[in-house]
């Protein structure tokens, strides 16, 4: 389920203590999830989590005892030594409220430390994890302050392998030459303010910090009388690297990991089957959290103020990532590439980002890169990032459906070297491009199968079999691209056509102003192989003609946006969808909770509703918003289908009867439920009809439920 917009959702909370529970409807069947989850993108506020407890649990206190014996009256101080508790399979380490200044690793003297343990915070207490200390002993000296005796000294390596050098091919260094202290984990805090590192003591200032590791001493810019100065001193949070493991309801922050040590939480082989739920990382001096293992899931995770990379995945096989924040990655300004990301996945097969918000990195969102395959990007908010909203490179097979890619400062969509990738139902819009497909001359090496699995042999990193259908693209005022238009496919190897490289667009709308001072909407390489040309079609209409491509699209120019302020398709542009749009195919229905066959234009919100039942008598179910979660009545309306898609019928009618299984379930007042007798007879007999419901947003726009039923007159 998506909400339009997170603060909304977040007010919610008010309305459902922790604790109640909610339902979504399969067939007449409520099951049960946690309302505020089902409406939050990232964790959960810490202190509003309510995680069972069972009788067996080892319980820790900032104020307990090493020697206590870890019951709820005699908690012990830390997890380090919880851990030496534990001696039977599948225990829980609850913890109390406060804050612990501990680096979490496998402790060789606990050995049930590898055997399903669950680490969480104790119901409605706030619990962080902390790798800063506060520094005290500040003595003026000329402009500067100094602490004396800071012993802490990160490593500075500014590449994954320890000790080695930067990068050095063009455009591929890590470090920005303009910001040197990058790589530099040292991190220091007035009164919650981060300072900024350099490189000198001539260039200490305002809001500067400079760690003369020489002389063991730290300068600040500014006067910490009176003040609260924080350091780091921890590198690691949370090293999992055994099976299994369940961390969950706590806070993360100010930890310094170095670019090697791979973030401040790491989730690395064999810890598979691990999973963060409502956890936040955030000011963490490089990468936040890194997954090395397969089998992990992420779910409601919030990570924030990276240094360098929000999350890393590498050999990441079978990550489920559901319900993500991830923002304001790369905050110490390393190069946009090779690494720095809100999210980036590498050599990793069947990997799912759902359900999320990946936004303001001052750095490309999310990058699939090298050999990731069976990638699945369905339901999430890409925007505001400072380069390119999504990448995939040098990969192959991905599902790119019902997102919204709107307002990055680079592509809205970047394919490289790859293929079969389907690209249904996403707003791409208000950015250089909306969409680039690139293929360059690098070609897969050999011996690159990455064990155990060897299915990166059928990775070709060639452009080919791409399906571009049903999205809303579009671009800003000032267009800034230098290579030009919405849509570019370029093959710089200069040996195919656009149309001999496998690339098929169909049911788009290209919105554009009139007013963006260059002529492409649309860049194809159609000249004659082995030359190193491109055709620039500055209309729709002649591109068509000329490809055969996008024989339904349509192109809007009009000096207003057709989305809706969350991103979503007006109703003026949605109500063409039967013309213009193609039928969502089942692959793409079940990745994204779309309805099969039916056509939409653009991504559409998952309202929370279900078509339970349709018969002769009635068409049954229910529709809620949880915008607006007190309203007593929900607009609907029921499209009625033939054999050939044809619209036959449409039926409004309004979700406002009471079901007493829906309030129990959480679902606002109960007022949610819909029974609609249609007349079968007026549609001819012996056929089979598909039936599909609309429910209206706070907007007024129609959306549809995701499932859709038959029935045969």
């Amino acid at each position: 389920m998506k909400i339009t917009n997170l603060q909304k959702a977040i007010s919610i909370f008010s309305l459902f203590l922790i604790g109640v529970f909610a339902g979504l409807m399969t067939e007449n069947k409520v099951e049960a999830v946690d309302i505020p989850n089902a409406l939050t993108k990232g964790a959960l506020p810490l202190g509003t989590t309510n995680y069972a407890i069972p009788d067996d649990a080892v319980f820790v206190s900032p104020s307990g005892d090493s020697a206590g014996t870890g019951t709820i009256n005699d908690p012990v101080n830390t997890v380090a030594r919880a851990q030496k508790i534990i001696t039977t399979e599948g225990r829980t380490i609850v913890l109390r409220g406060g804050i612990y200044h501990e680096s979490l690793t496998k402790d060789k003297n606990a050995p049930m430390w590898d055997t399903g343990l669950t680490i969480q915070s104790y119901p409605g207490e706030v619990v962080w994890f902390d790798g800063s200390t506060v520094v005290t002993g500040w003595k003026k000296e000329g402009s500067a302050w100094v602490h004396d005796n800071w012993v802490t000294k990160f490593d500075a390596s500014p590449t994954f392998t320890k000790g080695a050098p930067d990068f050095t091919a063009e455009n591929w260094k890590n470090i920005n030459p303009d910001y040197p202290m990058s790589a530099h984990p040292d991190q220091v805090w007035i009164n919650g303010t981060a300072m900024q590192q350099v490189e000198s003591l001539s260039k200490l200032g305002s809001n500067k910090f400079y760690m003369d590791y020489t002389t063991n001493k730290i300068y600040l810019g500014n006067d910490p009388t009176n003040k609260e100065v924080r350091a780091s001193d921890l590198q690691i949070a949370l090293s999992m690297d055994v099976p299994k493991i369940t961390v969950r309801g706590v806070g993360i922050r100010r930890y310094a990991p170095s670019v090697p040590d791979l973030g401040a939480v790491r989730i690395s082989e064999p810890a598979t089957g691990s999973k963060l739920e409502n956890v936040i990382i955030t000011d963490s001096a490089t990468t936040g959290l890194s997954v090395s293992t397969s089998d992990v899931t992420l779910k409601n995770v919030s990570v924030t103020n990276s240094g360098m990379l929000g999350i890393g995945g590498n050999r990441a096989h079978a990550l489920k990532a559901d319900k993500l924040y991830v923002a304001n990655s790369n905050i110490e300004n390393f190069n946009m590439g090779p690494i720095a990301s809100g999210i980036k996945i590498s050599r990793s097969y069947n990997t799912l980002i759902s359900n999320s918000k990946i936004i303001d990195n001052k750095s490309l969102g999310l990058w699939f890169d090298e050999d990731c395959y069976a990638a699945t990007v369905v339901n999430n908010e890409i925007s505001n990032n400072s380069s390119t909203g999504l990448a995939f490179e040098l990969s192959s097979q991905g599902n790119v459906a019902n997102n919204r890619i709107n307002n990055n400062a680079g592509y809205g969509l970047h394919i490289i070297n790859s293929d079969q990738v389907d690209v249904w139902n996403n707003s791409l819009t208000n950015s250089q491009m909306s969409i680039l497909i690139q293929q360059d001359s690098r070609k897969p090496t050999k011996n690159r199968y990455w064990t155990p699995h060897d299915y990166s042999k059928d990775v070709s990193w060639y452009v080919n079999d791409i399906e571009i259908c049903n999205n809303i693209l579009g671009l800003p005022t000032p267009m800034a691209s230098q290579w030009g238009g919405v849509v570019a496919l370029r093959d710089e190897t200069y040996q195919r056509t656009g149309n001999q490289m496998g690339v098929t667009l169909n049911a788009n709308v290209y919105y554009h102003t009139g007013l963006e001072g260059r002529p492409t909407l649309i860049q194809w390489s159609t000249k004659t192989a082995g030359i190193k040309d491109w055709n620039n079609f500055s209309n729709l209409a002649t591109f068509r003609n000329t490809t055969g491509q996008d024989s339904r699209s349509i192109e809007i120019i009009e000096n207003s946006t057709p989305l809706n302020p969350a991103g979503f398709a007006k109703q003026t542009i949605q109500q063409r969808a039967n013309t213009v749009g193609s039928p969502i195919p089942q692959t793409i229905a079940l990745a994204a909770d779309l309805p099969s066959g039916e056509k939409v234009l653009g991504p559409t919100p998952n309202l929370l509703g279900n078509l339970d039942k349709v018969d002769a008598n009635q068409v049954f179910g229910w529709a809620w918003n949880p915008e607006e979660p007190l309203s007593t009545s929900t607009a609907i309306k029921i499209n009625i289908y033939d054999a050939q898609n044809m619209l036959v019928d449409t039926i409004p009618a309004v979700a406002n009867r009471y079901r007493a299984d829906i309030q129990n379930a959480g679902f606002g007042t109960g007022y949610a439920g819909f029974s609609y007798t249609p007349n079968w007879n007026k549609y001819p007999s012996g056929q089979k009809y598909r039936v599909v419901v609309y429910t209206a947003d706070s907007t007024g726009t129609y959306n549809p439920l995701p499932n859709v039923r038959y029935y045969t007159n």
